[in-house]
């Protein structure tokens, strides 16, 4: 359908917005089913007072900017690649590479942070600095999403067949 989307008057961000918003329609009961499971963790009695409060403002919208790199740059290989297998392949080892270098790096700071500690640091601040380090986590998902959707709608009318 690409080729007959491709004669009609639309604008290469019109038809990367209609993928989108279709894509996200897809995947709304998945994300239905993040916040409910979200809203469980919440009620989780193990955590209490700030920290509860805190990890359930903070984790939806980790995970809602994460799936905005899913849809980035599965919009980027859908315009890149011949096939869609090729470009749901990409798109996955894409998000488990990043996803993978951000988590080690994630560690190696909170490391380096409490290595020259000489008393064991206080399971409140660790969990702060943890949920500071994945909020700039999510945010360099989002900005490399974002960018996967500017070079698709850039790169939509180019090598079609």
């Amino acid at each position: 359908t690409l080729p007959v989307l491709l004669v009609t008057p639309l604008e290469n961000r019109d038809i990367i917005l209609g993928k989108i918003k279709a894509g996200i329609f897809r995947e709304m009961p998945l994300i239905i089913l993040l916040l409910i499971l979200n809203l469980i963790l919440y009620i989780n009695p193990e955590f209490r007072g700030v920290l509860k409060l805190l990890k359930f403002l903070y984790q939806f919208p980790v995970n809602v900017i994460g799936i905005l790199f899913i849809v980035g740059s599965g919009s980027y290989f859908g315009t890149r690649m011949k096939t869609s297998t090729a470009s749901v392949a990409a798109t996955m080892i894409s998000f488990f590479m990043v996803y993978i270098v951000i988590g080690i790096l994630n560690h190696i700071g909170i490391i380096l942070m409490f290595r020259g500690s000489s008393s064991l640091p206080k399971p409140g601040l660790v969990y702060l600095i943890s949920s500071v380090s994945s909020i700039i986590s999510a945010l360099f998902f989002g900005a490399i999403g974002l960018y996967f959707l500017k070079c698709s709608v850039r790169k939509l009318r180019d090598n079609i067949f």
